[in-house]
């Protein structure tokens, strides 16, 4: 993929008409293989099983830099409400691995909705108990974590589906898209003694909590 992706840009820089079919091609050649790239970092992560030694990270930067996913929900023509409080602690995985999270659970929001919908964005710092815990998908244990909610006023998610996106990484409720968004997600919270849950809204639509583990003073 890196050759594909190193010549075609050789290519693009040809003197050549930009209403030449050639250079429509090797767009779209540039464009499959960048996907291709992105597809094959997934499934890294996917088989990534162990967690990672990262420094401590916050939520609220995180999110900062997922506003272009939030900029096309406007574009689309949907709502999106973010309540962050200040003083939020900092959490035990990177910033990568919290943006991949918060990444998929705010893209199937945006996909699950077919008209203008809202999806809001909040957090807030709870302490788990070992009963808590027990209603969690992943690997949590007893203790402070920060946890992010994320609902949506989509189509919903039937019991099946729910157990099948993370039994099965390529199911898809979509039917343009395959993908595996949101067992990523829970692989990588439960690498890190995370947990998730999925549940339906209070009218429509679907409720994400992820559970991030508040970072120890090591």
């Amino acid at each position: 993929l890196t050759g594909i992706i190193g010549f075609t840009e050789l290519a693009q820089v040809q003197q050549m008409p930009a209403s030449s079919p050639l250079a429509s091609y090797l767009r779209e050649i540039h464009r499959a293989a960048q996907a291709g790239a992105q597809f094959t970092e997934r499934l890294r992560q996917f088989s990534r099983r162990q967690g990672s030694t990262s420094r401590p990270s916050s939520l609220s930067l995180a999110l900062a830099a997922l506003s272009p996913r939030l900029q096309a929900f406007r574009a689309a023509g949907h709502q999106a409400h973010i309540d962050l409080p200040t003083g939020l602690p900092p959490v035990s995985l990177g910033t990568d691995n919290v943006q991949t999270i918060l990444g998929a659970l705010l893209d199937n929001a945006l996909e699950a909705m077919a008209s203008p919908g809202a999806v809001s964005v909040s957090a807030r710092a709870v302490e788990l108990t070992q009963a808590d815990c027990l209603g969690l998908l992943g690997s949590p244990r007893p203790g402070p974590y920060v946890e992010v909610t994320v609902a949506d006023t989509g189509s919903g998610l039937s019991p099946e589906a729910q157990k099948r996106l993370f039994e099965e990484p390529f199911y898809s409720t979509k039917s343009r898209r395959r993908g595996f968004g949101l067992a990523i997600a829970f692989g990588l919270l439960s690498a890190h003694q995370g947990g998730l849950r999925l549940h339906p809204g209070a009218e429509r639509g679907v409720v994400a909590r992820a559970l991030f583990p508040v970072a120890t003073e090591e």
